[in-house]
């Protein structure tokens, strides 16, 4: 995952382009504005559940509990950026989860995105939630004012989905704060230079390349007390709802959100709509 991810984001909302779900295979394309020239932090595949990362998320979640119960606020690297990671989907094909952080004097929200490509060509689409997270109240998931349109096991699967956003959230911020982590700025694309040159023409400021996340694993593991098998194959966790495009005749279809193994049964967060 490089810089050209940041920039195909960026580009899609400026020209509106971002999708949301409406309806039963509806969409609409949105804009979710053009001031994108903040910090990116890719965190790679370190949250598919088939690469043996229990054990580190399991001393990261523990440090987060800790972390928690001494009432101190979530310490977020900017007071607004994006997380990028590589995204579990049935097909195979590439994808991204973006969660979008802003904080103000008193909460954190987090806006979250996904990205699936099968031809190449990234199709961004915002999910009909967003969490919110204060110092003083268990965080929350906070859903669109027009769920009520959509199929209530669709909601169902967006809950559970959630769930996993929420973790993930925790997870990379405690890493970010960790000593051991290393940050490496990754080098300007073509892409990125071109939608740059765009931007200025339009009197945009320029996107910044992504900062990549190294992490000790060795030295995080150490924290917490995390028993996971590096072994294992497929780790209990829910897989979000995507769009699917069959080739034969272009033809899209909504494959909703599933669980895997019985899927995450943590709820850590309360629901708002």
């Amino acid at each position: 995952m490089t810089s050209h991810v940041v920039a195909s984001f960026a580009e899609a909302s400026r020209k509106g382009q971002i999708q949301e779900i409406v309806g039963v295979n509806q969409i609409r394309e949105i804009s979710c504005g053009r001031d994108w020239d903040i910090a990116a932090f890719d965190f790679g595949k370190i949250f598919l559940p088939n690469l043996g990362n229990e054990k580190l998320h399991n001393a990261m979640y523990s440090a987060w509990i800790e972390h928690h119960n001494s009432g101190k606020p979530l310490n977020i690297p900017f007071a607004e950026c994006l997380y990028f990671f590589n995204d579990d989907y049935e097909d195979g094909y590439p994808a991204v989860t973006i969660l979008h952080l802003k904080q103000s004097d008193m909460e954190i929200t987090v806006g979250v995105y996904q990205q699936a490509s099968q031809t190449g060509a990234f199709k961004w689409m915002r999910d009909p939630y967003f969490l919110l997270i204060d110092r003083h109240t268990a965080p929350s998931v906070c859903f669109r004012t027009d769920v009520d349109k959509l199929p209530p096991e669709w909601l169902d699967g967006f809950e559970k989905v959630a769930s996993r956003d929420w973790i993930m959230l925790i997870i990379a911020t405690m890493l970010l704060n960790h000593q051991s982590t290393a940050h490496e700025t990754r080098p300007s694309n073509p892409m990125l230079q071109s939608v740059n040159m765009g931007r200025a023409k339009a009197g945009l400021r320029p996107i910044p390349s992504t900062i990549t996340i190294k992490v000790n694993r060795e030295a995080i593991t150490r924290i917490g007390h995390g028993n996971g098998d590096p072994g294992a194959s497929r780790v209990p966790h829910n897989r979000r709802g995507h769009w699917r495009t069959y080739k034969a005749t272009g033809k899209s279809v909504w494959v909703r959100c599933c669980s895997i193994n019985g899927g995450d049964q943590s709820k850590p967060y309360r629901i708002i709509t």
